[in-house]
């Protein structure tokens, strides 16, 4: 059973100019202009997380703060009335963007599932990605290990953006796939840095795995103070 992750509000994260926009799901669509942003360029145009070839349904999408966001999903078999898999996606803003996947076997018995996560980006113009953007310069992808460089260039102008992900893991040019064995209840996380490359110098999360809901001494204000200290224009209208 897979969900409908355009109903509802996007899940906005940011940090200053950088920022994170998905569906309530968690996932970016290569036809939306949603993404991840970082300098005014869109470093993330496809990020989508699915178990066994299908969307998890979504049960709750939250904005914690405004660096920090929140994701429960739900994986049913046919026929069932309770979902067997649970799905968590914790992400984080701070520079670049750390997101902890967490899976949770619901059941008493051994199960085993494929998650994948499906990435790329378009390295768009945060003017141009309401429409689809027409790049003149060639995106190229680099396949390491547990990790995969997304690479644009134009003459001398190049922007890259590095995923790691903590747990072994299959990669390619568009995917990374886990192959997860749950006992029964039991728990399986991994953790994906998204880093942005501006000039040559990573710009890593200032977040690790784990981080999300501990206190960030560099991230002091609530998302009420920062929606208070936020610009308002005012009109006699």
């Amino acid at each position: 059973m897979s969900g409908d992750g355009r109903s509802g509000r996007n899940l906005t994260v940011l940090d200053g100019s950088t920022f994170f926009v998905s569906d309530p799901s968690g996932d970016v669509e290569a036809e939306h202009a949603d993404g991840f942003f970082h300098a005014d360029m869109r470093h993330l145009s496809t990020w989508r997380l699915l178990v066994d070839g299908e969307s998890p349904r979504t049960l709750s999408s939250e904005i914690v703060d405004y660096y920090s966001g929140r994701v429960v999903a739900g994986v049913w078999e046919e026929d069932a009335t309770d979902a067997t898999i649970s799905v968590t996606r914790e992400r984080l803003v701070a520079g670049g963007v750390h997101e902890d996947v967490i899976v949770e076997n619901l059941t008493e018995r051994p199960q085993r599932i494929e998650l994948v996560l499906e990435f790329a980006s378009d390295f768009g113009d945060i003017l141009e990605c309401h429409e689809r953007p027409k790049k003149i310069g060639r995106v190229t992808r680099h396949v390491g290990e547990q990790e995969v460089t997304l690479r644009y260039k134009r003459d001398d102008f190049i922007r890259e953006t590095v995923l790691r992900f903590s747990e072994e893991c299959a990669v390619d040019r568009e995917r990374a796939t886990f192959v997860v064995d749950l006992a029964g209840r039991e728990v399986w996380k991994t953790c994906v840095d998204i880093v942005p490359v501006v000039d040559g110098e990573e710009r890593p999360s200032r977040h690790r795995c784990g981080d999300f809901g501990k206190p960030q001494p560099y991230m002091p204000i609530s998302l009420e103070e920062w929606l208070d200290a936020a610009p308002r224009l005012e009109t006699d209208w």
